[in-house]
């Protein structure tokens, strides 16, 4: 999946955005789970340095603002802080009035809506929740903003490794 995300970044109109699991990846060593794809050195290396880079969010006028997991809504969406883009629940949409279109993932459609498997737009507000989790078996979705259309991939057996690493990327026993 990193690879993936690497590719595309490259391409026109692409932001691919940091989340909590590569911040923990980045600055919490301890045991992680990665795809069998990091299990090359070099690789790995490339991989520290994409994350490095990643931005914690993009916001688009005061038109959409999107990040891995929420904002704090008494704040102004240019001076939310890492911590909570990154790390957010649900419970700041319940405050969130604003104009801007915020767009997360993070928190499970399922705890928004308890029957979805698809994108939700939080009821009476501007947020749009995109975690369809497929990191427990799921589909992973993207959205059109402007239309609402939205697209999901197959249902994906994930396949996963677990490697100790230390804070310069080198896999260790």
């Amino acid at each position: 999946m990193i690879s993936w995300a690497m590719t595309e970044n490259k391409k026109p109109n692409v932001i691919v955005l940091m989340g909590n699991a590569e911040d923990n990846f980045l600055h919490k060593p301890k045991k992680t789970f990665l795809s069998e794809e990091l299990k090359e050195p070099e690789l790995v290396a490339q991989v520290i340095k994409f994350m490095k880079n990643m931005p914690t969010h993009y916001h688009i006028e005061e038109t959409f603002f999107f990040c891995h997991a929420g904002i704090n809504s008494k704040k102004p969406l240019n001076k939310q802080s890492k911590n909570r883009l990154l790390n957010s629940s649900k419970k700041f949409a319940k405050k969130y009035f604003g104009k801007t279109l915020v767009v997360v993932g993070h928190t499970p459609v399922r705890k928004i809506n308890e029957s979805s498997t698809v994108p939700v737009k939080f009821p009476d507000r501007n947020v749009l929740f995109l975690d369809t989790e497929i990191k427990r078996g799921g589909r992973i979705s993207c959205v059109d903003v402007l239309s609402g259309q939205y697209w999901q991939s197959d249902k994906i057996k994930r396949r996963t490794i677990a490697f100790l690493y230390n804070r310069d990327g080198e896999i260790t026993e």
